[in-house]
């Protein structure tokens, strides 16, 4: 924009407010245009794996066991046993006493978003601030809140970027879900979008491995705490290694859930031992990959939730329950700049989820029917100058895409 266009825009805007308001924009927009043009995209990743573990609360994975909550663990003998595993009064040592695996070798190769402490948000934007709305938000890029705001067994209306994905050259049966939720299947739209999506209590389909066949049957005979409805995480991951060994896809979705059915028990206790079991499992996973030929070096691992949980009743969440809508985000990619945990202010949304899934792989997802959130700019790009405005690029829907040609 030149000076004299400038100066006639400023004449015009007599209010002192839109003339302040107006040079801050186009301050901004020229830092967010310097630094696409300075910046270099990072490498692409071959294969991406997307980790979610339901209604985790972000102050847990930062600050650890809530001390005040563990002193409400009954009976006793409970109460002094999990004080003596995960209490500390530092809260860096309490969140790596919780999940040692996160805060120690995740923490040194990625990043992990959502410390609220640093002014660091991660939020959804859907209004119901519950799982099915949460989980399609993720990876449609998408708040449906006409369409979408219950748990309800129903197929997702909306174009995934799994399926996407799935869609596109060299990519086609390369993609597959594994979920400890039985909605899973439902919240992908299984039956339209052409990819394996294994959720619940449901076991392999024929014809089976032998090693299939044993999951199986551990599926058939193992306890069932919440009746159909989820399954031990312990087995999701069983069934998703069984997987990658197996089907060696491109893509994996893997869903756990005990953390969220703990919670709703008011059971913290079971929360805090579910917690430290999807340390567990993550470390398992990132062993795995490390071991791979195909997956060692060349695969980006995203980890995050589908919702928060009230700050005042932590047991519940919805839009009722304030802090239900605030989540947390962890990622570690090929070319990817280590910031361990990210301290500067700023917000990420759910929604960017689907397109920074596809953007991780050097693709952009698009979809006729409904918007896709831009990605996590700052992933595919060296940071911004420190004097620019904080993630200048969340809200701008017309950025260069690191896509490959």
């Amino acid at each position: 924009m030149g000076a004299a266009k400038f100066l006639q825009i400023t004449l015009i805007m007599s209010d002192a407010a839109k003339t302040v308001s107006l040079i801050y924009f186009i301050v901004s927009s020229l830092f967010t245009v310097q630094a696409q043009e300075n910046n270099t995209p990072i490498s692409y990743a071959e294969n991406l794996i997307v980790v979610t573990t339901d209604g985790l609360r972000w102050q847990e994975v930062f600050q650890g066991a809530d001390s005040a909550l563990v002193q409400d663990i009954k009976p006793q003998k409970a109460q002094k046993q999990h004080l003596e595993r995960f209490s500390n009064p530092n809260s860096y040592q309490r969140r790596r006493l919780l999940m040692p695996f996160l805060w120690t070798t995740f923490l040194k190769q990625g990043r992990i978003y959502g410390n609220r402490q640093y002014g660091n948000h991660a939020n959804v934007t859907n209004n119901r601030h519950i799982s099915y709305p949460g989980y399609s938000e993720m990876l449609c890029g998408y708040a449906d809140d006409k369409h979408l705001i219950t748990n309800a067994k129903k197929w997702n209306p909306n174009i995934n970027v799994l399926e996407w994905i799935n869609q596109q050259p060299g990519y086609e049966q390369a993609v597959a879900a594994v979920g400890s939720w039985e909605l899973f299947p439902y919240i992908l739209n299984e039956k339209r979008a052409g990819i394996t999506v294994n959720g619940g209590f449901e076991a392999f389909a024929q014809p089976l491995t032998e090693a299939q066949q044993a999951l199986n049957l551990a599926l058939e005979k193992t306890e069932r705490p919440w009746k159909n409805h989820i399954r031990p995480d312990s087995l999701t991951w069983a069934f998703a290694k069984n997987i990658l060994e197996e089907q060696s896809p491109k893509v994996l979705f893997i869903g756990y859930g005990e953390t969220d059915e703990y919670a709703h028990e008011n059971d913290y206790a079971g929360y805090l031992n579910a917690a430290a079991r999807f340390d567990t499992l993550l470390q398992e996973l990132w062993t795995f990959i490390e071991k791979s030929p195909k997956y060692a070096g060349k695969t980006a691992i995203l980890i995050t939730t589908d919702h928060g949980r009230g700050s005042r009743n932590w047991s519940a969440h919805n839009i009722i329950n304030p802090g239900s809508d605030e989540i947390w985000m962890a990622i570690a990619a090929p070319g990817l700049e280590a910031w361990g945990e990210v301290k500067k202010a700023g917000t990420i949304r759910q929604a960017q989820i689907a397109q920074t899934m596809a953007y991780l792989l050097g693709l952009n997802f698009t979809c006729d029917s409904h918007p896709v959130a831009p990605a996590i700019h700052e992933l595919f790009y060296k940071p911004f100058p420190e004097s620019s405005t904080p993630y200048p690029a969340l809200s701008n829907t017309n950025i260069t895409s690191p896509i490959k040609k």
